[in-house]
C-alpha cells in the first residue's frame, strides 16, 4: 500500500513539474502577413506585375462593348450577311477574350498559391527559430485562443526574423 502511495505522488509530483514547466506564446498570423515582406508586400508586387495584362484585357472587354453597341445601333441597316458576319466576329473576339482572362486568373491563382506557401514555410521557421530561442516550448495562434493573460506574443520578433531573412 505504500509502494502505491508513493508511486502515485512521485507520478503527481512529475505531471506537476511538467505543466510547470511549460512556457507558451502566441502568434498572430494575420499581423505577421500585413507586416512581413512575404507576406502583403508580395502580393502587391504580384498585383503590380500582373496589373499591365489586366489593363490590355479590360481594353479588350471594352473594345467588345463597343462593338455589341455599335451593331445594335445599326443592326437595322446592315444585311442578313453583314449582320451574321458581325456578330460572328463579336463571338470570336468574346472567346478569345474569355480565354485570356481564364489564362490570368489560373496565373495569378497560382502565383497567389506559390506565395501561400513561401509564407507557411517561413512563418513555421521563424516561429520554431524564435521559440527555441526565447525558450517557449508552446506556441499557439490567436486565432485559437478565446483568452489569453500573461502570454508573450512573439508576433514581432517573427516578422523581424522573416524581414531579415528575406533581405
Amino acid at each position: 500500500m505504500k509502494k502505491i502511495i508513493a508511486t502515485l505522488s512521485i507520478l503527481a509530483a512529475g505531471t506537476t513539474l511538467s505543466y510547470a514547466e511549460t512556457k507558451i506564446a502566441v502568434v498572430n498570423p494575420v499581423e505577421i502577413f500585413s507586416d512581413s515582406d512575404l507576406g502583403s508586400v508580395s502580393v502587391k508586387k504580384l498585383e503590380n506585375d500582373l496589373k499591365p495584362e489586366a489593363s490590355k484585357l479590360k481594353q479588350q472587354q471594352d473594345a467588345i462593348m463597343n462593338e455589341v453597341q455599335q451593331l445594335q445601333q445599326n443592326a437595322s441597316t446592315m444585311t442578313k450577311d453583314e449582320l451574321a458576319k458581325k456578330q460572328q466576329a463579336i463571338q470570336q473576339e468574346q472567346q478569345t477574350f474569355s480565354e485570356k482572362a481564364r489564362i490570368l486568373q489560373q496565373k495569378e491563382s497560382a502565383r497567389k498559391d506559390e506565395l501561400s506557401k513561401k509564407f507557411q514555410a517561413k512563418f513555421d521557421s521563424s516561429v520554431r527559430e524564435v521559440a527555441k530561442e526565447k525558450g517557449y516550448n508552446m506556441v499557439v495562434t490567436t486565432q485559437a485562443l478565446a483568452y489569453s493573460e500573461g502570454v508573450s506574443d512573439i508576433s514581432g520578433d517573427v516578422v523581424a526574423l522573416m524581414n531579415k531573412d528575406s533581405e
